[in-house]
């Protein structure tokens, strides 16, 4: 009994999910234990240049590289992934048309594409609770 636990136990490590991880513009996929130690290097998402990179970085953290594909296709669909986009019929700005006349932002909101995808990744958690269930409501309503 003890060497099937033993089978099972083996079986199961090299079952570790895997995250998807980008550095120096290079995509990596880490196991989770190595992810934790690719962590402990002090690695931040703030090192990353890139900012589909960098937002990438603040989705595994917060969830899951699972959730990842739908909050780039939410914001591929709302801007483009252009900072500076704005809706012309209302004052829906941003990477993730954040509604300038409901929401408080920083003064350097608008400019700072950063802060709007940290802004977006908290709206999301607040409103829809992850990526996949914001992006299942946009399906519906082509919109979020």
């Amino acid at each position: 009994m003890i060497f099937l636990l033993g089978i099972i136990i083996a079986l199961l490590a090299f079952q570790i999910p895997s995250r998807i991880v980008y550095a120096n513009n290079v995509e990596t996929s880490l196991k989770t234990q190595e992810w934790d130690t690719y962590k402990a290097k002090k690695f931040t998402c703030d090192s990353l240049e890139d900012l589909k990179q960098y937002s990438q970085c603040l989705i595994i953290e917060k969830w899951s590289n699972s959730h990842w594909k739908a909050f780039e296709l939410i914001l591929e669909r709302e801007s483009g992934w252009d900072h500076t986009a704005a809706n012309p019929t209302s004052s829906a700005r941003g990477l993730c048309q954040t509604m300038m006349s409901v929401h408080e932002t920083d003064s350097d909101f608008l400019t700072n594409p950063r802060k709007q995808i940290r802004w977006c990744i908290n709206y999301t958690e607040k409103r829809y609770g992850t990526p996949n269930i914001a992006l299942a409501f946009w399906n519906e309503n082509h919109y979020w």
